[in-house]
C-alpha cells in the first residue's frame, strides 16, 4: 500500500519505535489521538437479568456526561470473549452467563470512528457498579451514540 504521508522520515522511524510500547489502557489523550487515526473495535456488554432489564453505566469523562452501554476496546490480539468478560467485571463487577451475539453498529461519534460489537448475557450476582434500568424507560443523558446498539437490545427475545 503506498500513499502520501505529511509524516517526515524521521517523525515515521519515532512512530515506529513508539508505537510497540503502547499498552492498554493507554493514556486518555493517547487514546483520542488513535481514536482520530484508525476506526475502533469497541465490545458492549448489555448485561439483562431479564428481557426489560438492562445495566448501565454513567460515563463523566471529558466530552461525556452520559449514561450508557458498558463498553470497551478490543485490545491487540485479544479475543472478543476475554473482551467481554473483561468489560463485564471492570464496569459492573459481573460475570455474563448465557451470552449471545446480539449485533453490530458502525458509529461515527465526536471522538471516533469505530465497529460496536454488541453482546447480551444474564449478570450472575449482583452489580457492584452501575445501575438497571428498564429498557424502555431509559435515563435522560443517555448516550445518543448507543440508541442502535439499544434498538437491537429491544428486539430480543
Amino acid at each position: 500500500m503506498t500513499s502520501k504521508s505529511s509524516l517526515t522520515k524521521k517523525e515515521k522511524a519515532i512512530l515506529i519505535r513508539l508505537l510497540p510500547k503502547l499498552r492498554w489502557p493507554l493514556p486518555y489523550p493517547v487514546f483520542l489521538a488513535l481514536c482520530e487515526s484508525v476506526p475502533m473495535i469497541v465490545v458492549y456488554c448489555a448485561a439483562m437479568p431479564d428481557p426489560k432489564h438492562l445495566a448501565l453505566v454513567h460515563r463523566n469523562d471529558d466530552p461525556l456526561d452520559r449514561w450508557c452501554i458498558p463498553g470497551g476496546v478490543l485490545y491487540h490480539k485479544e479475543k472478543v470473549a476475554t473482551a467481554l468478560a473483561r468489560v463485564a467485571k471492570n464496569k459492573l463487577g459481573v460475570r455474563l452467563q448465557k451470552v449471545r451475539f446480539v449485533g453490530y453498529y458502525e458509529s461515527r461519534d465526536e471522538r471516533e470512528h469505530g465497529i460496536r460489537l454488541i453482546f447480551a448475557g444474564k449478570p450472575i450476582g449482583a452489580l457492584h457498579r452501575g445501575k438497571m434500568f428498564n429498557i424502555n424507560r431509559l435515563p435522560k443523558k443517555f448516550l445518543h451514540d448507543h440508541m442502535p446498539g439499544m434498538r437491537m437490545i429491544r428486539q430480543l427475545k
